[in-house]
């Protein structure tokens, strides 16, 4: 099984819209850019693989539990929202990593360890053979560096060229050719 591993901001959406939506509405504050997502899908489409979120974001969403695979029953309207959209595209929706969270400073957001999250998912499924992983980030994923399509989260001339863009399907291609087991 092929799976591709989704962060969303910096990937499915860039720190000027992130901006944007905020000055409007701090609802939107969650978006994804559509746009994005149809490179999502056509990534998806290249590579036969189905999505799971692995994005810090997740520790926001209140997942209450899975019944299914594809089945979730979320709490948060935020990433109902997001899951709408996504399906609206007919992405491949497999799931979420698990979060792992960890506390920068007592008086700071929690972050997630990503690496670990995507490792503790990879045990939890000796199915999947084959990985992609987009993020903008790559600070907390040292051991999957060459499973990583980067893609940019601030482009301060050109918003347009943040997130996913059309020439990371074919990286994307590319890595989820390398066997992961």
């Amino acid at each position: 099984m092929n799976i591709i591993f989704c962060d969303k901001d910096g990937t499915l959406n860039g720190l000027h819209r992130q901006k944007e939506a905020l000055s409007h509405d701090s609802s939107e504050c969650y978006d994804v850019d559509e746009r994005k997502l149809e490179i999502l899908k056509r990534i998806c489409d290249a590579t036969k693989a189905k999505v799971v979120f692995s994005s810090s974001t997740s520790a926001a969403w209140n997942i209450d539990e899975f019944e299914e695979l594809d089945e979730m029953h979320p709490t948060n309207p935020y990433f109902i929202k997001m899951l709408e959209k996504i399906r609206k595209y007919d992405i491949p929706f497999y799931g979420i990593t698990p979060t792992i969270p960890k506390w920068l400073t007592p008086f700071s957001y929690v972050e997630t360890w990503k690496e670990y999250e995507i490792q503790a998912y990879l045990d939890l499924h000796p199915e999947v053979d084959h990985i992609c992983i987009l993020d903008d980030y790559l600070q907390d994923l040292e051991s999957f560096r060459e499973y990583v399509v980067k893609t940019e989260e601030y482009n301060k001339d050109n918003p347009d060229l943040e997130g996913l863009q059309p020439h990371h399907i074919d990286e994307a291609v590319m890595v989820m050719q390398k066997k992961y087991r």
